[in-house]
């Protein structure tokens, strides 16, 4: 897998909630991964999902995101097309926690 670059041209709208939330993490030290599988939950796809706990007690969240509902309810109305690739888009959802109410 080659590493991933980001695009010159990339909208800053589409990436403002992820641009925000990310910001948090600078200067903060990390002190335990968990990563695993999303709960199953009938509204949405299997997604993996990363668990960062930092050393001053914040916890962040990472799972994707995706337009999975949309091309399905496209596939289910009868769309004759075949689905192409740029039509699927996945993105990244990143949600802080307060370490009190997380388990």
């Amino acid at each position: 897998m080659s590493i991933p670059k980001i695009a010159a041209d990339t909208d800053p709208r589409w990436v403002r909630h992820l641009k925000t939330q990310s910001e948090k993490m600078e200067g903060k030290t990390v002190k335990k991964v968990s990563c695993g599988i999303r709960e199953h939950n009938t509204k949405n796809h299997q997604s993996d999902v990363l668990k960062l706990e930092f050393t001053d007690g914040s916890i962040l969240y990472i799972q994707t995101g995706s337009n999975a509902e949309n091309i399905s309810e496209d596939v289910n109305s009868g769309r004759k097309s075949k689905i192409q690739v740029p039509e699927f888009h996945v993105d990244l959802w990143l949600t802080w926690a307060d370490p009190k109410s997380d388990e």
